[in-house]
């Protein structure tokens, strides 16, 4: 499945962290409405030790002064 799949679920307010593969560092940040196009035609990662590809969580933390939001991990295809 893809991201964009599942992106009309989401409010375009809602704010969006997102890590592609097993990256310490997130590729992108900002809100649903603004997601890149290369972005959203990515795959949602496997669940892999029990997390899921999108997480709803009620603090990203201080860096994003606390505002709720969802952490999602994508995985760049194979060619």
């Amino acid at each position: 499945m893809k991201f964009i799949d599942v992106l009309h679920v989401v409010g375009f307010n809602a704010k969006l962290i997102c890590y592609v593969n097993e990256e310490k560092e997130p590729i992108w940040t900002g809100y649903a409405s603004q997601v890149p196009y290369w972005l959203a035609e990515l795959p949602l990662a496997d669940s892999k030790y029990g997390e899921e590809a999108i997480d709803f969580r009620h603090s990203l933390g201080k860096e994003f002064n606390d505002d709720p939001g969802f952490v999602v991990t994508l995985k760049e295809e194979e060619e």
